[in-house]
């Protein structure tokens, strides 16, 4: 479920790049200093250590939200992190660019 979530954030990134692109002449694909390369060798990263350390993938944390038990493994947790962590970054990101914008074309 998360990364049906993740994919559609990381699309509104795609969609602020090509944003910036036209109003402001700037393609930056680089969200807190981590570019696309970077992303994919963290990925890579942690998808060793969970082949190479099953101990990982197999951990299992219980809990209960709204009256229901949930039962969540690490890669769900890695993926509610890694959404959380994109959202942020594309929070920061519009706030920068209407700060932006606004220079640019300020309200009368």
């Amino acid at each position: 479920m998360a990364i049906h979530f993740i994919l559609i954030v990381y699309m509104m990134l795609t969609l602020n790049v090509s944003i910036n692109a036209h109003l402001k002449k700037e393609f930056k694909l680089t969200y807190a200093k981590l570019g696309p390369t970077e992303f994919r060798v963290l990925a890579i990263i942690f998808n060793t250590t969970c082949i190479f350390c099953p101990a990982i993938t197999d951990s299992m944390v219980q809990f209960s939200m709204f009256g229901k038990e949930m039962l969540l493994g690490s890669l769900d947790i890695a993926g509610i992190v890694v959404l959380l962590v994109l959202i942020i970054m594309y929070i920061v990101t519009v706030i920068n660019d209407i700060r932006d914008y606004d220079k640019m074309d300020p309200v009368k």
